[in-house]
């Protein structure tokens, strides 16, 4: 009985053979999992591409992937809320029919929920340590950790950032994510009870819909007198590539700003904001700069934090490096001809 859901939205990701084929490398890392009793919900985001004969070939081969398929219409914003909100859908007992009896009771009775993205990993260890936490300690509502970015030139994958933020005080937490371009969203794990109270992800919200999740997630377990707990080991590897993403397109016209923005006034008090707004304006007054200045600016400071970029290793966690190797080296099952398989 899988007591850990893991909900994977995915769009255009199954391109056999080319730099687009990531799911099927997200599919390999959670099936690597040291702990393996989980339920990997995939979300189609009404995908074109072999996204649906891909999910389904690794379905035969292992019962605990299970597909889900929505339709997108043409006045939805740009973002992956409404495919994870029908996986929680599904695991919070309101469905519409696309899985068995058996799976939908499956996730109904699941304790503990994650996302992860469908170009992202999860080292080897990740459900292990963060369950293992959640299970020790009943009082805590979400664990989070630490978050690798990584890229892969072709050359190998090379890590070259980290996202750390270590003060699991949820009110202190809170503050830190509010005030912090950065914080390793997609590394938590939720209590069902907690997730369940949150409710779902705001399909209104296009750029910064993970951090008004996880807002609303901390205020909900200071509501509830509930703890949050961090380990410090790297539990995602985030990847940065050139293929289509949702935060480039926001990035890249600009309205990065204006969402992010909605998502700090809506998760502060007025006056909060207000001191929030002044405190910006003071340590960063480019951030005001008409939208025709920054776009002349931008590859500037683009160029100049690339010179910046640094290698991060950490000696005692060689394995995440090596499992990282592994995966990104494995050849494609889903292209092998049958005879191999």
């Amino acid at each position: 009985m899988a007591d850990t859901v893991i909900i994977t939205p995915t769009k255009n990701r199954s391109d056999p053979g080319s730099d687009t084929n990531l799911l099927e490398k997200t599919i390999y890392s959670v099936r690597s999992q040291t702990f393996k009793d989980y339920a990997h919900l995939i979300v189609d985001d009404d995908s074109n591409d072999m996204t649906e004969d891909l999910v389904h070939f690794y379905m035969e081969k292992d019962p605990r992937i299970l597909y889900l398929h929505r339709d997108k219409s043409n006045d939805e914003k740009p973002n992956a809320s409404c495919a994870r909100n029908l996986g929680l859908a599904y695991v919070f007992g309101s469905n519409d029919g696309q899985l068995t009896a058996g799976q939908e009771r499956e996730l109904e009775q699941a304790e503990f929920i994650t996302f992860l993205d469908d170009d992202d990993l999860l080292p080897e260890h990740s459900l292990a340590m963060r369950r293992a936490v959640m299970k020790k300690n009943p009082d805590l509502g979400m664990v989070y950790g630490n978050e690798m970015l990584f890229r892969d030139n072709g050359n190998g994958p090379e890590a070259y950032r980290r996202l750390r933020i270590a003060n699991p005080k949820p009110r202190h937490l809170r503050k830190k994510i509010l005030f912090k371009p950065s914080f390793p969203h997609l590394s938590t794990m939720w209590r069902r009870e907690v997730a369940e109270n949150i409710g779902y992800f705001d399909p209104d919200i296009g750029f910064g819909e993970d951090k008004d999740y996880v807002l609303r997630g901390i205020a909900e377990i200071m509501r509830a007198g509930c703890g949050v707990a961090h380990i410090d080991e790297f539990v995602l590897f985030y990847r940065m590539h050139d293929g289509e993403r949702l935060s480039t397109f926001y990035l890249g016209n600009g309205q990065n700003f204006e969402e992010m923005k909605e998502v700090e006034k809506k998760n502060m008090s007025s006056l909060d904001y207000r001191m929030f707004v002044l405190k910006r304006v003071l340590s960063k007054p480019h951030s005001f700069l008409p939208e025709a200045v920054k776009v002349v600016l931008r590859p500037v400071r683009d160029f100049a934090a690339s010179l910046f970029l640094q290698t991060f290793v950490k000696d005692d966690l060689q394995y995440s490096d090596d499992f990282l190797y592994k995966i990104e080296d494995t050849d494609s099952d889903f292209l092998r001809p049958i005879d191999e398989q």
